[in-house]
């Protein structure tokens, strides 16, 4: 029984081989959409270092306030200040861990003496990043929290900065510029591998 279907659709494609291959290209095309669109969806959501406890995180990126004394528009919504993430998240006392970073990198200005300073993306994060996520260090370690909280100026380099800035990944407590402060490298993370 199975044949005939195979036989009818070889005879409907000789009879018709345009529509055959528009209907056959329509479907692939239908296929490979929702693909992609599941893939996409995917990567959103789906563990891989150092998120590999994405599933575990409850993220918290904006913020809104009201007050009756604003009149009609009585909120103000945006981004969260580190006051407001010291009096309620830090103060939480169920989460295994808690941290805060900004939502997107932004473009810092890296130099070493005796060579051409460059441009490259920077993550102000807090201590507790490096307890929830997970980065394979290569050199030296995380900054600790009394190094956080006493304003010190250290940095975790990814592994091609550290090329680029000291021509070799080995450079923790080595010291570099960064939009013209002097920060300490407290360690090195092995790069990420490219996401989409």
């Amino acid at each position: 029984m199975k044949i005939n279907y195979f036989r009818q659709a070889w005879s409907s494609i000789k009879q018709e081989p345009v529509v055959s291959a528009v209907s056959l290209a329509g479907t692939a095309l239908a296929i490979f959409l929702i693909m992609v669109v599941v893939m996409i969806e995917e990567v959103k959501t789906a563990p891989f270092a150092p998120e590999s406890n994405r599933d575990r995180w409850l993220v918290q990126k904006y913020a809104s306030i009201t007050n009756e004394s604003w009149g009609t528009d009585n909120s103000s919504n945006g981004g969260m200040g580190f006051n407001l993430v010291k009096q309620v998240f830090y103060r939480m006392e169920i989460p295994e861990a808690v941290t805060a970073y900004t939502v997107t990198p932004s473009t810092g200005l890296f130099s070493v003496p005796s060579q051409a300073p460059f441009c490259a993306e920077e993550l102000s994060t807090d201590a507790g990043f490096w307890k929830v996520m997970n980065f394979t260090f290569i050199s030296g370690k995380p900054y600790t929290q009394e190094d956080f909280e006493a304003g010190l100026p250290v940095a975790v380099l990814s592994e091609s900065t550290a090329r680029r800035l000291f021509k070799t990944s080995d450079a923790a407590g080595r010291e570099f510029q960064l939009n013209y402060v002097t920060f300490r490298v407290a360690g090195v993370v092995k790069d990420l591998a490219a996401r989409i």
